[in-house]
């Protein structure tokens, strides 16, 4: 139960920041509000909270065979780490997607393996920058968001032009 309360926490915590810079970075007051209201519907919570906050108290799949198997136990079925993660996995890809502020919601993945980075609208890019912000400020001994930005940047897929407008944001020469 514990790692309910820790995550409500955590939640309510960068939702705090990501309004502080929001407000800074001109994000619409109607974005902010609703902004991350998915982490609150039941399946994400749920595979949220245990992920960071109770991963290690949950059994693996071998424990689960093993007690299943020494003490006979038929149907034994608890929720391990694997599920766990794998629904974690899941509910992260969604909200990648649903959520427009994130720059994967941006990436096109077309029929044909290809790829296609589209341009995120202002109100979007400037969430995004805000939920960067809200996120270190949220998180212990997070680096400084520059710092962040340049040491993940290979990693993010962002159109030019909202590249050259988030690096504007962030307060970097053009």
């Amino acid at each position: 139960m514990r790692h309910h309360w820790r995550y409500f926490k955590y939640v309510v915590k960068h939702k705090y920041h990501v309004l502080r810079a929001g407000f800074k970075n001109g994000v619409p007051l109607w974005k902010l509000i609703i902004h991350d209201w998915d982490k609150l519907a039941p399946k994400m919570w749920r595979s949220y909270s245990n992920y960071f906050y109770n991963f290690n108290n949950l059994p693996t799949d071998r424990e689960v065979m093993r007690v299943s198997l020494v003490c006979g136990v038929a149907g034994y079925n608890p929720y391990t780490q694997e599920q766990c993660e794998r629904e974690y996995k899941e509910t992260w890809n969604r909200h990648q997607h649903i959520s427009k502020h994130h720059w994967q919601s941006a990436v096109c993945r077309n029929d044909d393996g290809t790829e296609e980075v589209m341009e995120m609208a202002e109100s979007d890019w400037r969430e995004m920058v805000s939920d960067w912000e809200g996120a270190g400020a949220s998180i212990p001994n997070a680096d400084p968001l520059i710092v962040w930005y340049e040491k993940t940047k290979p990693n993010r897929k962002l159109h030019p032009i909202t590249q050259c407008h988030v690096e504007r944001l962030l307060g970097m020469p053009a």
